[in-house]
């Protein structure tokens, strides 16, 4: 899943010459804890994980304990932690004319979400 929500979020950070900004760290190790995040939006501490079928329950609706726990760990280090799921990931492809608006629309809402009660550091 990683793989396909990966560009989207580095397509939304391209400047309009076509650079990218520094604001998205992608594979970042916190060296506290010596947990990886799948994506880091440092200036707000915003750790975005991108959660396939391995992080659920065989019937793909529950969060795995070891998901859960690295969630937990994260927001005590002081992240605010965005999870993506397989899950939403599909059925916001599925629900919208196209492909891509349907994931940037998803990926909209989280970080809008995310981002409501979180000053910059």
């Amino acid at each position: 899943v990683a793989p396909t929500i990966i560009p989207d979020l580095r397509s939304a950070a391209q400047s309009e010459e076509g650079e990218h900004d520094d604001w998205l760290q992608q594979e970042y190790v916190d060296h506290l804890s010596g947990y990886s995040m799948d994506m880091l939006i440092p200036s707000y501490a915003i750790a975005i994980e991108v959660d396939g079928p391995s992080h659920f329950d065989w019937k793909g609706q529950r969060a795995m304990g070891a998901t859960l726990m690295k969630h937990r760990h994260l927001r005590l280090l002081g992240y605010h932690v965005v999870s993506v799921s397989y899950r939403e990931w599909e059925e916001a492809a599925a629900g919208s004319a196209s492909i891509e608006v349907g994931r940037r629309a998803l990926l909209a809402r989280k970080m809008v979400h995310a981002l409501k009660h979180i000053k910059p550091s």
